[in-house]
């Protein structure tokens, strides 16, 4: 300690803090994984037994074409090219707007041109929700929604994964061997993130 102190005070301090790494290397090195992982918390929920649509589907070659619509830009693709989806890309699609509108409240709707059967009652909170009981609660929630709400399409719903900001689903059609993810971006808080970068160019 006494050598330590003939350094001078910063060099004490960065020859201990050298000492300490050294000495703790392999428990410091043990807790970076723990760190990160509880820093990129993966929420996860699979239906068991399988989450199952009671009714008969049509295969997804017979959905309707859609208006290509960019979820995370807001707006409808210009390009005449890619101007509509169809298939698996528009059952998708559509599936993303439902999950991201709140449920209108019957008294006190807050979107005018939906019914309240439209959208889900955890289109904020589920992005947010940091306790696994409730989020599992709500990703239950959820898929039945889901399946009743595309019932025409949807055959089987599989887990819902919330990783960084985003929310996975993964599901299977008629028509399409492969099981296949609908990714629902939390857009509150890349919105929020755009915004603090707009004002940080100011």
């Amino acid at each position: 300690m006494d050598d330590l102190l003939k350094l001078g005070f910063p060099l004490a301090i960065a020859a201990g803090t050298a000492y300490i790494l050294k000495l703790y290397s392999k428990e410091i090195i043990g807790l970076v994984p723990k760190i990160f992982k509880r820093m990129h918390k993966i929420y996860y929920w699979e239906a068991t037994p399988t989450m199952r649509n009671s009714k008969e589907v049509n295969h997804i070659s017979e959905h309707l074409k859609d208006y290509n619509f960019d979820i995370l830009k807001g707006d409808f693709a210009i390009d005449k090219e890619h101007q509509w989806v169809e298939g698996s890309d528009a059952l998708i699609q559509q599936m993303q707007r439902f999950i991201l509108t709140e449920r209108n409240d019957p008294t006190d709707p807050k979107y005018v041109i939906y019914s309240d059967k439209y959208g889900i009652e955890e289109a904020e909170t589920i992005f947010i929700e940091k306790n696994t009981v409730e989020f599992v609660r709500q990703c239950e929630n959820i898929a039945l929604q889901l399946i009743e709400s595309f019932d025409e399409w949807i055959e089987v719903i599989y887990s819902i994964t919330r990783k960084k900001d985003c929310l996975y689903i993964d599901f299977k059609v008629k028509g399409n061997p492969n099981t296949l993810q609908c990714k629902v971006p939390n857009l509150q808080k890349m919105l929020a993130k755009s915004n603090l970068k707009a004002v940080k160019k100011k």
